[in-house]
């Protein structure tokens, strides 16, 4: 755990996080006990992490061990967000297994999920799902740039993107509910990162951009040798240009597949 060394007379505290790295920051609203330094384990808070964020938090259901696991989570998945992304969504919910399968129950989705995105810019998590934020915020990035099923699936982003990705008839529904292809692939086929993407652009966008965090997964689509490259490339190419990703992921995942980047 860190170390969070606070001084009666001053407003400031020393933060020692688990490498050993030192900061001094400003804390106002700390309450201290006795004289001199005290020092706090597990200091991560819900208001914290709303501050560190800038976003609203709600916690239903979850212990106080269960919620600092949850907010740590949170807080590290959420750096893992560009800019615009994080500009897409303004709350989001943790809410324990009990709470979130009351509130949603089995089939409200016509399926059993972790956590969902809301057109109204919120992300609502189960606990223990924290590592959906990258994936459930691509959706909320996507709803910014004109894509709410449903109700609208217009804008240049969307028609460039089915353009390049075409017919998603290619995969069908199971007699179990499940997601397969009409013809089963062995790695990555179609121009799809997963069989789950494969059901429609919005989770073929988010599926794309929740892999962008490991560059080896791509090199292989981005092979010439692969039938599917040039697709995977130009689905690439368009989140970079609609900032779904950024310019480190962008540029990490060509120079590992060693493809040129080809200024438009």
């Amino acid at each position: 755990f860190p170390l969070e060394f606070i001084n009666q007379n001053s407003n400031e505290k020393i933060l020692i996080d688990n490498l050993g790295r030192i900061k001094v920051v400003r804390e106002i609203e700390e309450q201290v006990f006795g004289k001199g330094m005290r020092v706090r384990y597990g200091y991560l808070t819900k208001e914290s992490v709303e501050r560190l964020i800038g976003k609203e938090i709600v916690i239903e259901g979850l212990n106080e061990n269960e919620k600092t696991r949850s907010l740590q989570n949170l807080k590290n998945y959420y750096s893992d967000l560009n800019y615009e992304t994080r500009k897409s969504f303004d709350k989001i919910e943790i809410l324990s297994s009990e709470e979130f399968d009351k509130a949603y129950p089995f089939g409200y989705f016509g399926t059993s999920p972790g956590a969902f995105a809301s057109p109204t810019g919120t992300i609502v998590i189960k606990s223990g799902y924290e590592s959906s934020l990258k994936h459930e915020a691509a959706h909320e990035r996507h709803f910014d740039l004109g894509l709410i099923p449903g109700i609208s699936y217009g804008g240049e982003f969307n028609e460039k993107w089915n353009e390049v990705a075409g017919d998603y008839d290619k995969v069908v529904v199971s007699d179990k509910g499940g997601k397969m292809f009409k013809e089963t692939p062995r790695g990555g086929s179609w121009g799809y990162v997963s069989l789950y993407g494969g059901k429609n652009i919005h989770e073929d966008v988010a599926t794309f951009v929740e892999s962008v965090d490991n560059p080896e997964f791509f090199e292989p689509l981005l092979s010439e040798d692969n039938k599917w490259h040039e697709i995977y490339r130009k689905k690439l190419d368009l989140l970079y240009e609609y900032k779904f990703i950024s310019d480190k992921e962008y540029f990490g995942i060509l120079r590992e597949a060693g493809v040129q980047w080809e200024k438009k």
